[in-house]
C-alpha cells in the first residue's frame, strides 16, 4: 500500500476513535435540576436500603456549594447549567454504613432521574436526561468525605477524581430514563471498598462518557497501532 494512504488511514482510525469518544460527552447531562427529588440509594444484598446523607456536584473549574445537594452530571448547555463555575459537573454520593453489618455479596447504586414534567427549576423544562446518549459510570472517591462536601472553589483534583480512578459499573445514559430511578449495578471492586467501610462513610462518584464503548476502543487501537506501524516502517526505510 502506497506509504502516503497508509499513514492517512491510520490518522483517520485514530481521529475517529477520538471524535466518537468526544462526541458522547458533548452537551450530555443526567440528573439535572434534581435537587430535593426522589431517592438516592445504595441497595446491599439487595434488600437492605441506605439513603444518601449527602450528595452534590463539582465542576471542572472545581467550584462545590455544600448547600446544593443536586447530582446533576455531565456537560451542559450554558443555558441549563453553566453559572459561571464551568460548564462539566460529576457528581457524587455519601451513604453511612455504620448499621450495617454481615456480609455483603451485592450492591448497587439507585438515583433518581426526574422528567421535563417535574419542572423543579422553571423556566427550565430539562430536568432529566438531556442530549446525545452515552454511558454514566462510577468511581471509587479517593477525596476524604469532609472535604468532599466541604464547600470548595478551585478543587479540580477533586472533580477529577469523582470520574476517574477504580471502575464501579456504569449504565447507559439516555432519554428512556427520564421520570426514572437510575440503576447501577456496582462491582467487585465497589463491593471490597463497601466491606472496608463498614461502621463508617461510604462515598462514590459519578462522570458522564468516562468510558468507551467497545467500538471506540477499537477504533483508537487501531489508530494508535496503525500509527506506530507506519513509524516503525519509516524508521526501517533504507536511507
Amino acid at each position: 500500500m502506497n506509504r502516503k494512504r497508509f499513514g492517512s488511514l491510520c490518522a483517520a482510525g485514530l481521529a475517529l476513535g477520538l471524535a466518537s469518544q468526544a462526541h458522547a460527552a458533548v452537551n450530555s447531562y443526567l440528573f439535572g435540576y434534581t435537587s430535593g427529588f426522589g431517592p438516592k440509594q445504595l441497595i446491599i444484598n439487595g434488600s437492605t436500603v441506605l439513603n444518601a446523607v449527602s450528595s452534590g456536584w463539582y465542576s471542572d473549574a472545581g467550584f462545590h456549594a455544600s448547600s446544593n445537594n443536586n447530582y446533576i452530571v455531565g456537560n451542559c448547555l450554558p443555558a441549563i447549567c453553566d453559572g459561571g463555575d464551568g460548564a462539566t459537573r460529576n457528581d457524587f454520593f455519601v451513604f453511612d454504613l455504620s448499621g450495617v453489618a454481615g456480609p455483603i455479596t451485592s450492591a448497587s447504586l439507585s438515583i433518581a432521574n426526574p422528567s421535563a414534567a417535574d419542572n423543579i427549576d422553571p423556566p427550565f423544562s430539562s430536568d432529566g436526561f438531556g442530549g446525545v446518549p452515552t454511558t454514566y459510570t462510577t468511581w471509587d472517591v479517593s477525596t476524604s468525605i469532609a472535604a468532599l462536601t466541604a464547600d470548595a472553589t478551585n478543587a479540580t483534583g477533586t472533580y477529577a477524581d469523582l470520574g476517574s480512578g477504580v471502575f464501579y459499573g456504569s449504565t447507559p445514559a439516555n432519554a428512556s430514563t427520564n421520570g426514572a430511578q437510575v440503576m447501577v449495578a456496582l462491582d467487585g471492586a465497589a463491593l471490597a471498598e463497601i466491606r472496608g467501610a463498614e461502621g463508617g462513610q461510604f462515598a462514590i462518584g459519578g462522570t458522564l462518557g468516562a468510558v468507551p464503548e467497545p467500538a471506540t476502543w477499537a477504533l483508537m487501537l487501531i489508530g494508535f497501532g496503525s500509527l506506530g506501524a507506519a513509524v516503525r516502517a519509516r524508521r526501517e526505510r533504507p536511507a
